[in-house]
């Protein structure tokens, strides 16, 4: 759903790839993706990718106007998230 909307939004062309991991065990799947990829950060807007950013080691920035507010995200973690 997620690469079926870049589609729609012409973002594709500025998109990478699209990944979906397994939500039963979200945050350590993302992380692992992040740690493959060798991300340099994370953007989300939910704890879970919080979480994973965390796990990975990487800087997250909270989209908090998304699913979570700021509150909730900062809740989830204990580091600092630049909100967005």
């Amino acid at each position: 759903a997620a690469r079926a909307q870049c589609e729609r939004l012409g973002l594709m062309a500025i998109v990478d790839d699209v990944i979906a991991v397994d939500p039963a065990d979200a945050p350590a799947a993302k992380a692992e993706v992040l740690r493959r990829i060798k991300a340099l950060g994370f953007i989300g807007d939910t704890a879970s990718d919080a979480r994973a950013a965390v796990q990975a080691g990487v800087p997250f920035a909270a989209v908090t106007t998304g699913q979570h507010t700021r509150e909730v995200l900062a809740a989830a973690i204990d580091a600092p998230i630049v909100a967005t």
